[in-house]
């Protein structure tokens, strides 16, 4: 075998040994999950806990905006159940549902919604659950009928949008936030921004136009 065929044969077999890895992309690992979290809630339960989620929520969720969506996102933290170990938000709650509700606006009774579910799922580079997005651009495109309920799929989340008169309303708040297994239906957590407001200097909100 000549020197240059022997080199293409040692470096095959190095590859084969030791393949490319996929890039991680956006979001990383559960089990990347520093065990020091600084949002560490594990040792609390019932209603010390839920007080602790609720105070998180307020606390730590913000809006993220881009040209054609925008997003919420919260900062990750540590729970533990049924005096398991402490685990990421993600591995005990699944999936997150965010809600948002035309401001001064309602038809037959009830506001306009956008509800958005979504996997819950940390990013990689700010330890934040989400964004779960609200593809505005996207949402504008569609001319809703009244009292028409819609439902679309945009990347891995589901959108409904409920009670709409016909057209879309500028203002929307944010109403809501859950987080809940589908496996387990008695693992959620949900706050109510609107029963919670003066936790917050102010309401998270977008423009829709």
């Amino acid at each position: 075998m000549s020197s240059g065929a022997f080199l293409m044969a040692f470096v095959a077999a190095l590859v084969a040994q030791h393949p490319k890895r996929p890039a991680s992309g956006k979001f990383r690992e559960l089990a990347s999950v520093p065990t020091n979290n600084q949002f560490n809630y594990a040792g609390l339960a019932g209603g010390s806990l839920n007080v602790a989620l609720k105070k998180h929520l307020l606390e730590e969720t913000q809006m993220v905006v881009e040209n054609d969506r925008v997003g919420v996102e919260f900062k990750e933290f540590m729970i533990s159940k049924s005096q398991n170990a402490a685990q990421n938000v993600c591995g005990v709650y699944e999936n997150v549902r965010i809600r948002f509700v035309a401001r001064g606006i309602a038809s037959s009774g009830e506001p306009p919604q956008i509800v958005v579910e979504a996997p819950c799922r940390v990013s990689s580079n700010d330890a934040s659950v989400g964004p779960i997005w609200v593809p505005t651009q996207y949402l504008l495109e569609n001319h809703p009928k009244v009292d028409e309920d819609l439902v679309y799929e945009y990347s891995d989340q589901l959108i409904q949008v409920k009670n709409l008169d016909g057209y879309w309303p500028e203002e929307w708040v944010l109403d809501e936030i859950e987080v809940f297994s589908s496996l387990d239906k008695k693992e959620s957590f949900q706050l109510s921004f609107g029963e919670n407001h003066r936790g917050r200097t102010h309401p998270l909100t977008f423009t829709l136009r």
